[in-house]
């Protein structure tokens, strides 16, 4: 059964995947302290399982490599990884965006600190701290990540805690005063702060929310519901500038989306460095045009760019390595064969926009 879960977790994304390595580290330097190197039953129960969880590592490779979402990756081509792989060594908190850009240093000591809170059960904390090092390696090398990438490897510190809890207990409130013990105190201290930390920003995000800012994550609920308030946009045909805004949409309203770079229907949108990158309004407007023709069906097209506040004919950067831009010209023949049919709020992410019906 820990095999099978691991193995669902390895295919979940890359960072989890690195987690199931140190959960099996964890296991298995858990049963060499209980039975040294002896082959045991549970020694066999975890080879078992280690196998099953490695096919869903496997399975997680085959399935993203080679990733056709090359442009999300690091190049090193014209550079080496090898100073960016020492910082993160020595400086994950600056890899790993748990804290503000300006907390790293401090977050980096915070980080360790949490492994060493650890120390009374040692497999746990190899496992942790080998988690740490794994997770900022690849994130500064591989490919960047945000918070949620970041919180992986503290969700497997907390399950780790979780798990070797009435440990920490016991060596907390023992009455030995030895190095480990000390070490460990001070271990488990910095894991409340960083916890403390975590919870603050959390706060701060709800505070927001509480005076009105930034109350909404996202627009493509609220255009979900726009267009099911609508019959005559029932089966209409959506487009995005950028492409990824009509990523979302299928877990609300049935409408197919078209995918303009990718000159196809879909809502996966492939960031490839062989791909079409630049694209400009006049091909947004031709395309919606040729999907109205071909499809018969009103075409809605959703522009994260405020035509009445865009600079013309400066490139803008989208996703990693898209650009777009804009003319007067196209502006205004934009304008005239199209209408807007709502402009929403910003939003706390990038998915807000402006909706236009083509006529």
């Amino acid at each position: 059964m820990l095999g099978l879960l691991l193995s669902l977790l390895a295919n979940t994304n890359v960072m989890a995947a690195i987690s199931v390595g140190t959960f099996l580290l964890f296991w298995l330097l858990d049963l060499l302290e209980e039975t040294a190197l002896r082959w045991t039953p549970q020694l066999t129960n975890f080879a078992l399982n280690a196998l099953i969880a490695t096919i869903g590592v496997v399975v997680c490779g085959l399935t993203m490599l080679p990733t056709y979402n090359d442009a999300a990756v690091l190049d090193w081509s014209a550079s080496s990884p090898i100073m960016p792989a020492a910082k993160a060594i020595f400086n994950p908190g600056g890899h790993l965006p748990l804290f503000p850009a300006f907390m790293s240093p401090l977050g980096s000591v915070l980080l360790f600190g949490s492994t060493l809170g650890l120390l009374t059960r040692r497999p746990a904390f190899v496992a942790a701290f080998a988690g740490l090092l794994l997770s900022a390696l690849f994130m500064a090398v591989a490919a960047t990540g945000g918070y949620r990438h970041a919180a992986v490897w503290l969700s497997f510190l907390i399950a780790l805690y979780w798990i070797c809890w009435n440990d920490i207990v016991k060596n907390v409130s023992g009455a030995s005063k030895t190095w480990v013990r000390s070490i460990s105190c001070g271990g488990a201290a910095a894991f409340l702060l960083l916890m403390g930390v975590q919870s603050a920003l959390g706060l701060r995000t709800i505070s927001a929310q509480l005076r009105g800012r930034n109350t909404i994550a996202s627009r493509s609920a609220d255009l979900g519901r726009l267009i099911s308030s609508r019959s005559d946009l029932s089966n209409a045909v959506i487009v995005g500038e950028p492409e990824y805004l009509v990523e979302p949409l299928a877990y609300y309203i049935p409408n197919r989306t078209y995918l303009i770079r990718e000159h196809r229907f879909g809502n996966v949108v492939k960031f490839s460095k062989s791909g079409q990158i630049a694209t400009d309004l006049g091909e947004t407007l031709r395309v919606s045009r040729e999907l109205q023709r071909v499809t018969d069906s009103p075409v809605i097209i959703l522009m994260f760019h405020r035509l009445d506040q865009i600079t013309s004919n400066q490139l803008y950067n989208e996703g990693y390595n898209w650009t777009f831009r804009a003319s007067t010209e196209q502006i205004r023949e934009f304008l005239d064969q199209t209408t807007m049919i709502r402009r929403f709020e910003p939003a706390a992410t990038d998915e807000s926009f402006d909706v236009y019906l083509l006529k």
